[in-house]
């Protein structure tokens, strides 16, 4: 063979089927060799290189045909953050005390999410809140665990969830919502229901997803009071999805009951206050381009060591909506109205709020709003013509990486 055809020879000898190398092969092996000392430096890189990125470039090709593809395994840890951030200003004008103004930057929210997946059936999940609103009387910043769960994986249908774990509903509407930012959704800032609480329940989906349920057993008392009691709080909800789970159109329908004492059920207290609240909520979103929404709330509150009064009784109704105009730009709207009324009063205390926002998504990680936010109170405390309007109105900021 001529020096040219010799050089790309095999760099091993061939062996013969009963394993042993010829002669003649060895004699091929040797010149191969002697022709590769007599190569410049430049053909003796190719004569290496070339075979190895033939090697390299091999299995690339198989898994861009689908030969011998090999599918990568999920992270099993996943961290990240999220802030909610506000540059605003709030004035208070009330009819039993001064005007009260309020300026400056709050940290309302500050999350790192830790979460880990041993298997496809069991993830855990951990979350810490920090919070600091320096323009309210008497707030300082705050930092909690606000939840360390487990997640078991039965079925699509059954998942067993236990620890220090979201509540049924407020996450469920938030991600429904999208302005957590901004404001909270309505049973959460009425301090009606903790977003997370310890205890234990189960969650599934049915119906190719269109029935969701989410039962759970907790100690009333929320993140930031995780004291044991003498009994514990039943929260639930139920929700029907013509178009199945998550949909970008269609419709939703959602029920909630909670019955429980919200953490107040100590030895201290002979008759603790019992929380009955029944919540209804529908939502319709087209092509995920808007989102309307409308919610109904009643709920009835015993007084502390009172047998005879009746108690406290609130109903409310809420609506709120946001529409998509760009991929970036997007505006948002809420309206709340809340009754409450106890047998012992003669007047009934009435709140109202209102709230617009528009807002940019700066990039992946960065969304700004500006928002206005008013609430007007009548016969405030169920005392007879005291009234009170607050009026926020600044830039806020979702921050997450």
């Amino acid at each position: 063979p001529t020096k040219r055809a010799s050089a790309w020879r095999d760099a091993e000898p061939p062996a013969s089927p009963c394993g042993h190398v010829t002669s003649m092969s060895n004699a091929a092996h040797r010149l191969d060799i002697n022709v590769y000392e007599r190569l410049p430096v430049i053909k003796k890189l190719r004569f290496i290189c070339i075979p190895m990125l033939a090697m390299l470039c091999a299995p690339c090709g198989a898994q861009a045909t689908g030969m011998d593809r090999q599918p990568a395994p999920p992270d099993s840890l996943n961290i990240s953050s999220l802030m909610f951030l506000s540059l605003s200003r709030q004035r208070q004008i009330a009819s039993n005390h001064p005007t009260h103004d309020q300026t400056g930057p709050v940290l309302n929210r500050g999350y790192i999410n830790a979460r880990y997946r041993f298997n496809p059936r069991l993830r855990m999940r951990l979350t810490t809140n920090v919070e600091s609103d320096p323009n309210l009387p008497g707030q300082k910043p705050h930092a909690w665990v606000k939840s360390a769960f487990l997640v078991g994986k039965i079925s699509p249908a059954v998942q067993l969830v236990g620890g220090l774990m979201h509540t049924p509903w407020i996450h469920y509407e938030q991600n429904l919502d999208r302005h957590r930012f901004i404001t909270k959704c309505f049973i959460n800032s009425n301090e009606l229901d903790h977003s997370s609480d310890a205890g234990v329940g189960f969650k599934g989906e049915m119906l190719h997803g269109r029935l969701g349920y989410w039962m759970t057993e907790t100690m009333g008392g929320g993140y930031t009071d995780l004291k044991r009691t003498r009994g514990v709080d039943f929260d639930g909800r139920i929700g029907f999805y013509p178009s199945g789970a998550s949909p970008t159109n269609g419709w939703t329908f959602d029920v909630q009951y909670r019955n429980g004492f919200l953490g107040k059920n100590v030895a201290s207290i002979a008759y603790p206050s019992r929380h009955q609240l029944v919540q209804a909520m529908t939502t319709y979103t087209h092509d995920d381009t808007f989102r309307i929404a409308a919610g109904y709330v009643v709920q009835h509150q015993s007084h502390y060591n009172d047998q005879a009064n009746n108690g406290l009784n609130t109903r409310a109704y809420y609506a709120w909506a946001w529409n998509r105009f760009t991929d970036r730009i997007d505006a948002y709207c809420r309206y709340e109205f809340r009754q409450q009324d106890e047998a012992v009063s003669a007047a009934k205390e009435r709140k109202s709020r209102a709230v617009l926002a528009l807002n940019y998504r700066a990039s992946r990680h960065l969304s700004l709003a500006v928002a206005w936010d008013h609430t007007a109170y009548a016969n405030l405390g169920m005392t007879a013509n005291v009234g009170q309007q607050d009026n926020i109105y600044g830039l806020y900021s979702r921050i997450s990486f």
